[in-house]
């Protein structure tokens, strides 16, 4: 009996988890809006950079790791997407422990990436868009999850992160 409660619990989370619902931040000043999921926590202006950061829920007491979801916005005149992209491509190899491209996907409005790095003896893996608004705004959308968790975390990183409007 333990064994079917057990597993009935795992089957309603996995079924739970995969029908994330959603709900549109919008940023007032300067105006941007993306997707949020709903029940994570939302931080915003935690720097000059980062205007809003959304965070899971601890998914127990052991859980040493919060998956997160961070919008960078800066001042990107003088670029255009594809050289905004590799300004940050050069950044994160630069300054990112064991920083290694595992797929790159180029859309009309964007680049997206999945790259793996350390931080702090963590294996991390991140679900990044650089978006730029062929003005002078560029953007970088990052979801990151511990690198055993990213599977778990990918469909909701690619929702949000696709999301972003400007």
């Amino acid at each position: 009996m333990k064994y079917i409660v057990i597993t009935i619990s795992v089957l309603m989370s996995v079924t739970a988890f995969g029908q994330q619902k959603y709900q549109t931040y919008t940023s007032k000043d300067p105006a941007f809006s993306i997707s949020k999921p709903v029940g994570w926590k939302t931080e915003e202006n935690l720097s000059e950079l980062i205007p809003v950061m959304f965070i899971s829920p601890k998914e127990s007491e052991s859980d040493n790791f919060t998956e997160n979801i961070n919008v960078v916005m800066e001042n990107a005149e003088g670029y255009e997407l594809h050289g905004y992209y590799q300004a940050n491509m050069q950044i994160m190899q630069n300054s990112l422990e064991g920083f290694k491209v595992l797929t790159e996907v180029v859309g009309s409005n964007y680049y997206g990436i999945t790259y793996v790095h350390g931080f702090q003896g963590v294996n991390l893996k991140v679900m990044a868009f650089i978006y730029h608004d062929n003005a002078s705004r560029g953007f970088v959308v990052t979801g990151t999850s511990t690198e055993e968790n990213f599977n778990k975390f990918k469909p909701i990183f690619d929702k949000v992160c696709k999301s972003l409007k400007y």
